[in-house]
């Protein structure tokens, strides 16, 4: 499986790449913001994107528009962080 995770926070980002590639057949790809994010996720080879709701350059939600918009129907999981 290819995951595409788009997060700011390198550190989270970089954890939850761990956890999805240890033990399982994932290939992880990161994006830090969500113009880098969106770029990635039109080509289409992802089969999820893990999307954080607050990104820089391009909020999760409106990368998700977008997504949609266009077509593209991949697997996605948003989420947001509550401090």
């Amino acid at each position: 499986m290819k995951v595409l995770i788009v997060e700011n926070d390198k550190k989270l980002a970089k954890t939850m790449m761990e956890a999805l590639e240890t033990g399982n057949e994932c290939q992880v790809t990161l994006s830090y913001d969500g113009a880098d994010g969106l770029k990635k996720a039109e080509t289409g080879e992802f089969d999820l994107v893990v999307l954080d709701a607050d990104l820089p350059k391009k909020d999760g939600i409106t990368v998700l528009r977008e997504l949609r918009q266009s077509g593209n129907q991949v697997l996605t999981l948003m989420f947001a962080e509550s401090n």
